[in-house]
Formats: structure tokens, C-alpha cells, sequence
């Protein structure tokens, strides 16, 4: 290893026009340990311990600025042949020296005074709580992660175990270690950064940092600053009292007797036989949504979903929505608890939590554990904590000036990345355009920001977060019957309110300048890229267009009426294909068979919802099939559709991304195979069969995460979103493999892929494109690209 005083200190730096925060990591390799006995996995899992330790501290202190991203982290690679103590952080680049000084410190702490018993014991809990989940759920995992696990243990010279012997050794170890035997490690671990400078020392084997062009980080600044850093006299870090529950019993208590919370017996269900989704209203107006799912053992997924979302700033301050939701994300006093401590529950009950707001809807999402991490008879289960958690962000929460001060800086943060990333620029240009400038659908911008006060976005969240505006979907390996106490218990409780502001549809904006369809960006880069993008109004999830029409359910009798419509229309288009399409289906079945009876499953409400998604499938199998494969344009090309469930109407998107000199031609393919399959060469069986395939297997895979249940029962009970209800998961296969070409044909007929409807934006990056350029050579055909995410949905 190096040493301070006998080897120079490799630092390197990057300077770049482009980056928005200087990046700075510190890297320090030693010899993998093998895992042989008891000891070597008891000295494993020490360090472990001790990364979980520093981590929580150091999340702290990563609220924006000057610090927005660190992690600590000590790992066995193999592919580096060694073990890698690595500390990675992005700070803003007018205060680096400052966030520097502050990670030091804390890894300093760390190698002096090491980890505090309350900290042992959060860390041990949650060890033991995550060994069991393993082992628990050993046997259902993926061929692919257990030849990963396997691979790496050989590798790195370890005895393999398997989840149930990995967790009975965690337990032994767990119940002899000691404080003094962590802290020994801890020293050593942070010895390279809690040392820098001290002559004879261990030095980081590399310091790499990369920062915006003109920051003026030099390589001997930045070691000066590591050495000031670590020269900073320190005091051990004084424990924070962590609740044990955030809700005393006295007060629960009371707030059961002035509620007395019930379910409405005429609202609740045990929803369709064989699905076990039970539906559930409080007497308060929460409605409920659960379903037992054993495919991740002791673990659930949580969803508050509140319909409101950035089209309802039209009332408020703009973005209003935006910052609010995540003004609570950092944010997290309540119940007269500070945030800090509030987070230390979180932690030792191993809840995570997220806050956002896209253009429909306002979501809080928990991962939890639902069985009980700390091993106490006073400890509340992880379940229960998620309750009092979101009992608390309902009724309870705090807001705070320097929460929403982080999340103006992060947005402000983001709104600069999107002008300086090509993608993301160009698809807001494009989005910009097409939707006249509303800023509903764009990112927040600053001078919006500086106008947001911390009323504003309290009011506006606050306007929808009522109980009859909020529904809870859940999802895991629980008890029915202990989610239905601990609703009653929580939810129940909350004092009822109405939704004072209710909105009629919306339909997804437009513009009235459609003087130029076509448009061009420009940004400034070292490195010529360019990408492309088509756009165009198509139909939401439901089949709904932006003048509220549906029509994607046509009649058998209107075959011979399109003599009536206008010359060119859609329809008639469509119906003319629509008759050729039908002949060549008959022509295919055997007289002994009868054409399947379509008469059902177009009525069905999941008809256009999959016929979209089969469409999507089919386009994005073209693009790569023509542009890529074929023309040998791009090395990546996708059909995206935007697919609101609440607004009328929606976007769909292609993205290519090529070389300049051959970015139109990728984007006129595009556009050829979008042409193609609406006329001369339309959607054929073998299309529709491997979009179905891939669409089921994906949705089969999908059903064994607790996350895709919870979004499948996300809005079940919303009468906005009026054609979700629980058929949505029972027939999913079966109208998948029901629909047939034609469907899929009159869909592509609704997008607007005309020239008169279509938009374009190609964005350009680094020195002018030279002139037209042939093919793209097999050397040229690697990478991977994804458009910003103004276009994009969660």
C-alpha cells in the first residue's frame, strides 16, 4: 500500500464545460480476506456494520448543499482483484472545500471514537433483519442472482453459503460481538482519509475528481484541503434519541376514543374470487386497497396515491406541487420529533420512504419489512412504523423553511442539468413546443421557484392530501387481519376533511402556432452527438383521445360506410385497411375453425390499455428492425407512449440517437416506419405474437415484486379513474392474447402520425455535422441513450 511521505499521492482531476458539481472519489484498495471460518465472517460482517454506521451519518449531511450525493462503502471486487474502500460525493462547486472538510470529519469520528452502542445495535438489527428476509426467501431466488452470488464467492476465494447458512452464522456472530472488537476495524478502515497527510500513514491509492471548467481545483489544493480536513480536531458524536414509536399509547388512546375508526361495510370487499384483493373505506373517507403476496417474504410495498399531480398548479403558484412533494421528501419532523430522529426510526425499522408528484397524481411510497427488526418488547414491527409514518404525513407533519430551501436548490439543480444534457434539452424544446409553453408539463424553472413561498406549497399539497382524496395500496407477506388493526388504528384515527377543489378533465395541452413542426437545438459540448425525436398526440391509457373521443372499438357494420367519410380521413383509411386485414385472417383459418368472437373483449375495459401496450411493443421491434438493423442508422431507436390514466389524450414518442451526419436520416426512417405500418406494410400476425409473448412474460416476471401488485391496485377505487377495477389484473393475459391485428392496426390509426400532426426536434451537440455520412459501422453500434424525463412517466 501507499504511504504518506515515501509515495506520491495519485491524484487526478477532470475539468468540463458541462458538469454542474464537482465530483470527488477517494479510492483505497486492500488484499481480500477470504471467508474460511468464523473469524474471517465475523471480521466481514464487522465492516459491513461499520458501513451501514457511517453511511447514516454521513446521509445527514447530503441535503443539497454544499453536499447532494455521498456514499461510503467497502466491497470485495473481483474484477479489481481486491478489496475497495471507495468514497464518492458530488458538492456544489462554489462550496467543494467546505462539503470535503465536512465528509472528513465524519470519517475522522469514525476511525477515532468509532460507533456508539445505540449505533451497534441499529446496525445488528438490521442486519439480522435483512439476513432473515434473505433466508426467508432463499429458495425463490432468481437462477441468475444465485449464479451471480456463486460466482463472485469463487472468485473471491470464500466459502459459498447459502441463505439459511449464511443467517444461522450472522446469529452466532451477532451474539458475541462487541463494541471494542468493531471499533478496532473502524480505525483501520478510515485510517487513509482520517490520516491524510501523517507522515508514514496509508494513503488513498487514487483521488480522482472532476469539476466544471473554471472552478479553479487544482491537484495540490485539493490535497492541502484533504490535509487541513483531516488535521480538524473532533469530538465523539453525542447519541441521538430515537423513538420508539413515534405515537405514545396515551395519545393513540385518546385519539381512538374521539374517532372510534370503522369500515363502511357497504364499500368494503374481498374483491374478486381467487384475485384476494380486499377493498376497505374508513369511516373518514381513506379508501384502502390490500392484497397477501408471499413472492417477497417478509416484505411489503406501500402506495398513497392522491389524485392531483402538476395540472392542478393551474390553481396555485407553478410548480407548487413539485417542490411541495419534495419539500416533504426533505423534510420529516412530526409528532414533535425532529427530522434527525425521525430518520433513526426509519433507519432501525429499515423504512424507506419517497415523496413525488409527476402531472396526474401526488404518490408516497414505503418499502418496509413487515415483520419486527429490532428484537424489543416496547419495538414497533416494521408495519406498524409505516403506519405511524404515514398517519404522520397526513396529519402531524411539520414544514420547514430549510426543506424547502434543498428542494428549490434541487430543482434548480435539475432545471440547469436539463439545458446542459442533449436529451433531456431537446425533448423539453420539443415538449415545449408542442404543449405552447405549459410549464405544467416542463421542468420547474427558476424564476418560478424564487416566487414559491413555504405557505405555497404547503397550501397546495395540503388542498389535496384530504381523506377523501387518499388511497392506500398495499402489498406483501402480512396478516390480513394485522393490516386491517393497524388501519383502523392509524388511518381510522385521522380527522376527516373534504376535497374542497375538484377538477373536471383535462386534456393534455396544444398549440396554435403550427407555423414550423420541424425544429433544431443546438447545445454546447466537447463531444458531436446528436439525437432525434418524433412526436405526436395518441390516445391515454384508456383509449381516450384529447377531444374526449374514444372510438377505438370499431363496428362491424360501419365496414362498407366509409364511402361516407371524408377522402383521407383516419377512418376511412382505416376501414379500407380494415377490410383487407380481415380477408387475409380469414384466408388464414381453416374452414373447420370460426373467427374468434370479437364482440367481448373490445368492450372489456382493459381493450385499449393493451392494446396500447401491444402497440408500443410491436413499434419498438420496427424501429430497431428497420433503423437499426436494416439501415444501420443508430445504435439505439424506441417507441415511448406517454399514457396518462387521468388527462384525455396523450404523447407518443420515438428516440433515436446517431451520429450528426446522420441524424436526419435516422429520423426520416422513423418517421418511414411509422408511415409503413399504417399502409403498405401494416401489422402482421407474427408481430402481434411476439408483442404478446414478451407483454405476458413480462407481466408473469412482474408479478412476483409487491411493487407491480400495488400499481396494479393503485387507483382501484377513484372514480377518475373509472375504468380501473379489478379485471385489470384477472384478465390481463386473457385480452392479451384475444386481440387480435386489426385491433392493434386501429390503434396505430389513432396516433397522430400524419405530417400535418407529427412533430420533430433534433438535438446536436459538439462541432457541426461535415455533410451527409454513409452507414454506421459495426465499431459504432454500442451505447445506450434515454430521452430526458420530460416525456417520460413514472
Amino acid at each position: 500500500s501507499l504511504v504518506h511521505g515515501k509515495d506520491p499521492c495519485k491524484t487526478h482531476l477532470f475539468e468540463h464545460e458541462m458538469m454542474q458539481s464537482v465530483s470527488l472519489h477517494v479510492f483505497a484498495k486492500f488484499p481480500v480476506v477470504p471467508i474460511r471460518t468464523m473469524y474471517d465472517y465475523k471480521e466481514a460482517l464487522i465492516k459491513r456494520i461499520i458501513m451501514v454506521a457511517m453511511q447514516v451519518r454521513l446521509n445527514v449531511h447530503s441535503r443539497g448543499d454544499p453536499i447532494s450525493m455521498v456514499e461510503f462503502t467497502y466491497l470485495d471486487s473481483p474484477r479489481e482483484a481486491c478489496a475497495v474502500c471507495a468514497l464518492d460525493m458530488m458538492a456544489n462547486p462554489n462550496n467543494w472545500e467546505k462539503a470535503l472538510m465536512i465528509v472528513v470529519k465524519e470519517l475522522k469520528k469514525m476511525s477515532m471514537y468509532g460507533l456508539s452502542n445505540s449505533e451497534l445495535q441499529r446496525c445488528l438489527s438490521a442486519l439480522l433483519s435483512d439476513s432473515s428476509q434473505l433466508a426467508a426467501q432463499g429458495d425463490r431466488m432468481s437462477n441468475q442472482d444465485q449464479l451471480q452470488f456463486l460466482m463472485e464467492n469463487l472468485a473471491c476465494g470464500h466459502t459459498f453459503m447459502d441463505p439459511i447458512q449464511m443467517q444461522e452464522a450472522t446469529v452466532l456472530i451477532a451474539n458475541c460481538l462487541n463494541l471494542e472488537d468493531v471499533n478496532r476495524v473502524a480505525a483501520d478502515m478510515c485510517k487513509h482519509l482520517s490520516e491524510f497527510g501523517v507522515e508514514g500513514s496509508p494513503m488513498p491509492s487514487a483521488v480522482v475528481a472532476g469539476s466544471p471548467t473554471g472552478t479553479g481545483i487544482t491537484k495540490e489544493r485539493l490535497e492541502e484541503v484533504l490535509t487541513e480536513a483531516a488535521a480538524q480536531p473532533v469530538e465523539s458524536m453525542e447519541d441521538i434519541q430515537v423513538p420508539k414509536s413515534l405515537i405514545s399509547d396515551e395519545k393513540m388512546a385518546k385519539m381512538l376514543e374521539e374517532h372510534k375508526p370503522t369500515f363502511e361495510a357497504s364499500k368494503s370487499t374481498n374483491g374478486e374470487e381467487g384475485l384476494g384483493i380486499a377493498q376497505r373505506e374508513l369511516q373518514n373517507g381513506i379508501k384502502i386497497n390490500y392484497k397477501v403476496s408471499p413472492a417477497e417474504s417478509q416484505r411489503g410495498y406501500l402506495r398513497v396515491t392522491v389524485p392531483s399531480g402538476r395540472i392542478a398548479e393551474s390553481n396555485f403558484k407553478m410548480g407548487a406541487m413539485a417542490v411541495g412533494a419534495r419539500t416533504m421528501q426533505e423534510g420529516g419532523a412530526m409528532q414533535g420529533w425532529s427530522r434527525e430522529q425521525v430518520e433513526l426510526f426509519c433507519v432501525d425499522h429499515l423504512l424507506m420512504a419517497e415523496i413525488t408528484c409527476n402531472e396526474e397524481f401526488f404518490f408516497i411510497d414505503f418499502v418496509f419489512p413487515t415483520s419486527k427488526v429490532v428484537d424489543a418488547p416496547d419495538e414497533v414491527t416494521g408495519m406498524e412504523g409505516v403506519f405511524q409514518v404515514l398517519h404522520s404525513l397526513i396529519h402531524g407533519f411539520v414544514w420547514e423553511e430549510d426543506a424547502l430551501e434543498r428542494a428549490k436548490q434541487a430543482f434548480a439543480q435539475a432545471s440547469e442539468q436539463v439545458g446542459k444534457n442533449l436529451e433531456s434539452a431537446a425533448a423539453e424544446h420539443l415538449l415545449a413546443t408542442m404543449s405552447g409553453n405549459d410549464a405544467r408539463f416542463l421542468s420547474v424553472q427558476p424564476e418560478h421557484l424564487e416566487k414559491l413561498t413555504l405557505e405555497d406549497v404547503k397550501q397546495a399539497v395540503s388542498t389535496f392530501l384530504t381523506t377523501d382524496n387518499v388511497e392506500v395500496s398495499v402489498a406483501g407477506d402480512f396478516s390480513p387481519q394485522e393490516l386491517e388493526t393497524l388501519a383502523l388504528k392509524y388511518l381510522g384515527t385521522i380527522p376527516e376533511s373534504q376535497l374542497s377543489l375538484r377538477h373536471q378533465p383535462a386534456k393534455i395541452p396544444s398549440t396554435t402556432d403550427m407555423s414550423n413542426r420541424n425544429l433544431f437545438l443546438k447545445i454546447a459540448d466537447s463531444d458531436p452527438r446528436a439525437v432525434a425525436y418524433v412526436a405526436g398526440p395518441a390516445p391515454n391509457r384508456w383509449g381516450d383521445m384529447p377531444d374526449g373521443s374514444g372510438g377505438l372499438q370499431p363496428d362491424e357494420n360501419e365496414a362498407g360506410k366509409d364511402a361516407d367519410d371524408k377522402e383521407g380521413s383516419k377512418r376511412a383509411r382505416f376501414m379500407q385497411s380494415l377490410k383487407g386485414l380481415r380477408d387475409k385472417l380469414r384466408d388464414g383459418v381453416s374452414q373447420n375453425q370460426e373467427m374468434m368472437d370479437v364482440s367481448d373483449y373490445r368492450n372489456h375495459p382493459l381493450f385499449p390499455c393493451v392494446t396500447l401496450q401491444l402497440l408500443q411493443e410491436v413499434l419498438n421491434r420496427r424501429l430497431f428492425s428497420t433503423v437499426r438493423e436494416r439501415k444501420r442508422l443508430t445504435y439505439d431507436a424506441n417507441f415511448h407512449l406517454t399514457s396518462f390514466e387521468r388527462l384525455k389524450g396523450s404523447w407518443y414518442l420515438v428516440t433515436v440517437t446517431a451520429k450528426p451526419e446522420l441524424a436526419q436520416k435516422a429520423l426520416d426512417a422513423c418517421k418511414e416506419t411509422l408511415l409503413a405500418a399504417r399502409s403498405w406494410d401494416p401489422i402482421t400476425r407474427d408481430n402481434l405474437r411476439s408483442a404478446a409473448y414478451e407483454l405476458i412474460s413480462r407481466h408473469q416476471g412482474a408479478l412476483q415484486t409487491t411493487r407491480y401488485y400495488v400499481e396494479l391496485m393503485s387507483g382501484l377505487q377513484f372514480d377518475e379513474i373509472a375504468n380501473k377495477d379489478q379485471t385489470f389484473l384477472r384478465d390481463f393475459v386473457q385480452i392479451v392474447q384475444a386481440v387480435q391485428v386489426e385491433d392493434v392496426q386501429n390503434m396505430l390509426s389513432y396516433l397522430g402520425a400524419d405530417e400535418d400532426e407529427m412533430w420533430t426536434c433534433i438535438g446536436m451537440s459538439g462541432a457541426e455535422p461535415a455533410g451527409e455520412g454513409g452507414e454506421m459501422s459495426d465499431g459504432d453500434m454500442h451505447g445506450h441513450s434515454l430521452p430526458g424525463a420530460s416525456l417520460s412517466r413514472r
